[in-house]
């Protein structure tokens, strides 16, 4: 039998627990361990608010650049091609990209590769498909951000590629129109856990901003228990906004 170490996380100093003297001793340690050490950090793990934790998505650096080029594509009657990764995360945010522009009249298709025949990320047989079926604007969801090679030729094909995603960045990023990334350097969006359904939800919400009057009341909220789903099947990291996101979807 393999021996197990069990590493145990420092005790938190006396000075935290007298600073929370409503909070049990034992939920204390927990929140200390976590790297919860203020009173906005535990006010938001432990009642997430909406009207306060949820981040303005026009944070992100390239948002703005996203949100103009779709309202171009639905003014120009240009086809918007939402290409989801196979997995619990990217079809549910597949799913919200494409409920959404919907909504505001797109015209609108999605792309799931097969797993097992075309692997993951964009596929250069996808692209020539996509090029038949007159794809103007491609928006990735949970994948893209490796696919270097794969969206140069989308440009040659004059695809517009905005790459959503969370994945790993590697050393050099795709020649995308634009890129929605958490981990992006430079990029200013405070939560860097999101997973990519919760991306996708952060671009769905852009493009709703200023165009409630075009959707039912509600309808961003309808859609949180698909980034639940991608929440809990990407195993994100559930602090910050990704708990208030989770707590709502559920």
């Amino acid at each position: 039998m393999m021996n197990k170490e069990w590493v145990v996380a420092p005790s938190m100093p006396a000075s935290f627990a007298q600073g929370f003297p409503e909070i049990s001793p034992v939920l204390l340690q927990l929140l200390w361990a976590r790297g919860l050490h203020t009173q906005a950090a535990i006010d938001e793990f432990l009642n997430p608010d909406w009207a306060k934790d949820i981040h303005d998505p026009f944070l992100f650096n390239d948002m703005r650049k996203v949100v103009d080029r779709v309202e171009q594509a639905i003014a120009r009657k240009e086809k918007i091609v939402v290409y989801g990764d196979y997995d619990a995360d990217g079809v549910p945010g597949a799913v919200i990209l494409k409920s959404t522009l919907d909504a505001l009249g797109a015209v609108t298709g999605v792309y799931i590769p097969h797993r097992e025949k075309e692997g993951y990320g964009i596929s250069q047989a996808a692209l020539a498909y996509l090029k038949t079926e007159q794809a103007q604007v491609l928006i990735t969801c949970d994948c893209g951000i490796s696919n270097r090679d794969e969206v140069e030729a989308a440009v040659k094909l004059g695809i517009d590629v905005i790459i959503t995603d969370h994945h790993r960045l590697p050393k050099e990023l795709p020649p995308a129109f634009a890129i929605v990334h958490p981990l992006r350097e430079g990029e200013k969006y405070p939560c860097k856990y999101l997973t990519g359904g919760a991306v996708a939800f952060k671009v769905a919400q852009a493009l709703l901003k200023g165009n409630e009057d075009k959707v039912q009341f509600g309808f961003e909220k309808w859609m949180l228990d698909l980034v639940a789903i991608s929440l809990v099947a990407d195993v994100g990291k559930l602090v910050g906004e990704n708990r208030t996101l989770l707590k709502y979807g559920l």
